[in-house]
């Protein structure tokens, strides 16, 4: 599935001519899906923009049939500078960034309710990994006492005279 966004527009704030670019970029520990860079694409990717010059970007997503994990994504659409030294010297560039949120479906029930299941195992652990297992060896046991019958009996000894 391929998507337009509206275009993204960069400026050009600072007092020399530079290269300009846009890319994708994440939140540290950010709770929702990343989508990977390689579903986007921009055109134009490198532009050079003169002081006040602005440039629109087309922005377009497209999402690959298959190994899609459905849920809620988040990432932020960067309009930034492109660092040029060549003295060695080192270049601070100002970025601008715009919030890219979506959510993708799941395509039927049977795949929403793994991935629902998925998610809250996932979200609560180590606490589901516990109590799954508690509940794997309370059926094992059931099934043991259903089919299985074990007898055990003590008895003392009697003494031969």
């Amino acid at each position: 599935m391929s998507y337009d966004f509206p275009n993204f527009v960069v400026i050009n704030t600072g007092d020399i001519t530079s290269k300009y670019t846009v890319d994708i970029s994440y939140n540290q520990d950010q709770r929702e899906l990343l989508p990977p860079k390689e579903w986007f694409t921009f055109a134009p990717e490198i532009f050079e923009l003169k002081p006040g010059e602005s440039q629109s970007v087309t922005v377009k997503l497209k999402i690959p049939i298959d190994d899609v994990i459905p849920g809620n994504y988040f990432a932020y659409l960067e309009g930034k500078p492109i660092a040029e030294s060549d003295s060695g010297e080192t270049s601070v560039g100002i970025a601008a960034a715009a919030k890219l949120s979506f959510t993708i479906a799941p395509s039927n029930i049977i795949e929403g309710i793994y991935y629902t299941v998925k998610d809250i195992f996932i979200q609560y652990q180590p606490y589901s990994t516990v109590l799954v297992s508690a509940i794997a060896l309370f059926t094992l046991r059931a099934i043991f006492v259903k089919f299985f019958s074990f007898d055990f009996n003590i008895k003392s000894k009697k003494k031969e005279n």
